[in-house]
């Protein structure tokens, strides 16, 4: 019988607390970091279970206690879990505090195996994205006290600093909070003697469909976006990609993680069309998009 690991996303939608300067909440950190570590968990033959979210919407999530939590974690008989959450250094503007970190728990019997799993994790880790190593720390988590889950090991990662700038630009993205999740999986993996299954181009995200034909597309037509796409001010990547607040409002609302992209499947209405080389960029409210790149169809 496989493993089976519990993915906690620290915090909810709404909690009051940590979060970056301009706002970005602590909980969407969360969920895109635990979203990506169940994806490399499955593909590695893991069972999971998720804690603190439902889906990949961080916007809707309630923010159980603790002890629901554990309980969750208790009744179905986890093996491991591993928690996630982004630092803060409690100021209210950016700071140089930084650095990624891993947490077991200060009481010693409370740890069962989480120090060993912790070591093993946190060495994956700080071979990724160059950060501040922090090392391997002991707090009073709840979600860190593996006996009382009845649990093998459970670890609690602090990713990096939301008051940190360079930092929690780096949070915002797929690409690090899915890097962060790999090498937390492969840490889970040296822990309990898998093999660590790396992510195929065949299971990575790509664009819907590829051409040799170019679309046309047609100024007050609407077209439907086939991944995520940014948002750039200008028909080229050259071109500033915006942020979440430079969106219209109805891009906003289509914006389910904050970063200034476009979410899959939304619908868009043509403004303009540009072709810069061999792309096909289309103007809608909130901006540009590439709506032909590289010999790919991102909008149809």
């Amino acid at each position: 019988m496989s493993k089976k690991i519990a993915i906690d996303a620290g915090h909810g939608s709404n909690t009051a607390g940590k979060r970056t300067p301009d706002g970005y909440r602590e909980h969407w950190i969360n969920v895109r970091c635990s979203y990506f570590f169940e994806k490399a968990l499955k593909r590695c033959g893991f069972g999971t279970l998720r804690i603190g979210w439902d889906d990949t919407n961080a916007k809707d999530d309630s923010d159980p206690s603790i002890i629901s939590r554990q309980n969750a974690v208790r009744a179905a008989g986890i093996d491991s879990v591993v928690s996630w959450h982004a630092n803060h250094s409690g100021g209210k503007t950016w700071d140089n505090a930084s650095g990624v970190e891993t947490f077991i728990h200060i009481t010693e019997s409370k740890r069962q195996g989480s120090e060993k799993m912790a070591k093993l994790i946190h060495a994956e880790l700080i071979k990724g994205t160059s950060q501040k190593n922090r090392g391997v720390k002991t707090g009073n988590f709840g979600m860190c006290n593996a006996t009382y889950m009845r649990c093998d090991a459970a670890v609690l990662i602090e990713v990096g600093f939301m008051s940190n700038q360079l930092e929690a630009g780096l949070m915002k993205t797929d690409k690090f909070c899915q890097e962060q999740a790999e090498d937390a999986c492969r840490g889970v993996c040296n822990y309990y003697g898998y093999k660590y299954v790396a992510e195929s181009s065949t299971t990575s995200s790509t664009p819907a469909e590829s051409s040799d034909q170019k679309p046309v597309y047609t100024v007050g037509k609407n077209y439907t976006l086939q991944t995520e796409l940014k948002v750039r001010t200008g028909p080229g990547t050259n071109y500033a990609a915006k942020t979440h607040g430079q969106l219209s409002a109805g891009g906003q609302s289509h914006d389910a993680d904050g970063d200034g992209a476009l979410d899959k499947g939304t619908v868009i209405t043509c403004q303009e069309v540009r072709q810069a080389g061999e792309d096909i960029w289309i103007r809608c409210p909130s901006g540009w998009l590439a709506a032909y790149f590289n010999g790919h169809k991102y909008i149809v």
